[in-house]
C-alpha cells in the first residue's frame, strides 16, 4: 500500500472514529446521564435504541473499522497506528465545535504535543 493511501485510509478512520464519538455524546448529552438502577436503565438503553443518530455513529464506526483494518492487512502496524492518534486533537476539536466543549491550556498543550510527535514519527518513516 503506497505511503500516501496509507495516510488517506488511516485520515478516513480518523474522521469516522472522531466523527462517531462526537455524535455519541452530543445524543447522550439529550438523553442524559446512563442509569445505574436496572429497571430506569432498561428505560434509557430502549430509549437510545430509537436514536436514529446513535445508530448512524455505530455505522461510522464499522466503516472506520473496516477501512482500519484494510489498512493494516497492508501495512506495518508500526508505520500505520500512530497516524490513529491523531483522533485526539480531531475529537477535541470537535468538541469544542460542536459540543461546545471549554478547551484548557493543558488539553491544548497535550494535543499540540500528540501531532508534534506525529510529525516526528513522519520525519522518521
Amino acid at each position: 500500500m503506497s505511503r500516501i493511501l496509507v495516510v488517506v485510509a488511516a485520515l478516513i478512520t480518523v474522521a469516522m472514529v472522531a466523527g462517531s464519538q462526537i455524535i455519541i455524546k452530543s445524543r447522550l448529552n439529550a438523553h442524559g446521564a446512563v442509569p445505574m438502577e436496572a429497571g430506569m436503565f432498561v428505560r434509557y438503553t430502549l430509549r437510545a435504541l430509537a436514536d436514529w443518530a446513535l445508530w448512524a455513529a455505530l455505522a461510522m464506526l464499522v466503516v472506520g473499522a473496516c477501512i482500519w483494518y484494510a489498512t493494516l492487512s497492508r501495512t506495518p502496524l508500526s508505520v500505520a497506528y500512530p497516524l490513529i492518534s491523531l483522533s485526539y486533537p480531531a475529537i477535541m476539536l470537535g468538541s469544542a465545535l460542536f459540543l461546545g466543549e471549554h478547551l484548557t491550556w493543558h488539553i491544548v498543550t497535550a494535543n499540540v504535543l500528540i501531532v508534534g510527535a506525529m510529525v516526528l514519527v513522519g520525519m522518521s518513516s
